[in-house]
């Protein structure tokens, strides 16, 4: 009978702790799914951006930036009630980008790989910064055509004095319509 009382009093004290805990605040996540989406074309699919060799004296400080290389995204088959698409970009896995600059990190695992650099996107149109996990700007639907090209741009980001050596960054995308 102890037993149980004890057992009992301690579920009543461990209850207490929980209703006393403080809370700072809250995250709500709002979103809505669609089934009427766009098709992204076979030359879309795996783009390969080749950046540009570069000496490291242009990266040789936090925050130079060069290299910057175009790329595009094409899709077709838009249905009609789809006016604008855009690219949300998201890290390949959780190591694959710097949540502090919002670019790629370099993956590269050839012996002697560059250091302090990482890959930055852009949308091309005004060359702002396209964060990981962020949308770029959204482009219009052809009416007539049903297809919409997006343009953005990939380059070079210095952390420190870089150092030579390989650069690979991968990132991926999903089509959004804002």
């Amino acid at each position: 009978m102890h037993k149980f009382k004890y057992a009992l009093c301690a579920i009543g004290i461990a209850s207490c702790f929980g209703a006393n805990a403080a809370t700072d605040g809250k995250v709500s996540f709002n979103g809505e799914l669609t089934d009427e989406t766009c098709q992204v074309k076979d030359n879309s699919k795996d783009i390969v951006v080749n950046l540009p060799k570069i000496s490291t004296a242009t990266l040789a400080t936090t925050g130079d930036e060069a290299g910057t290389t175009a790329f595009k995204i094409e899709v077709e088959k838009c249905p009609v009630s789809v006016k604008k698409v855009t690219a949300h970009f998201e890290a390949v896995k959780n190591s694959g980008y710097d949540p502090s600059t919002g670019n790629l990190r370099n993956d590269s695992t050839a012996t002697g790989s560059a250091t302090n650099v990482q890959v930055r996107l852009y949308n091309l149109d005004d060359n702002s910064q396209v964060t990981i996990g962020g949308t770029g700007h959204s482009y219009p639907v052809n009416a007539d055509s049903k297809q919409a090209t997006m343009y953005f741009a990939g380059g070079y980001y210095a952390t420190g004095q870089t150092t030579p050596g390989a650069v690979t960054a991968n990132v991926q995308y999903v089509l959004a319509y804002p």
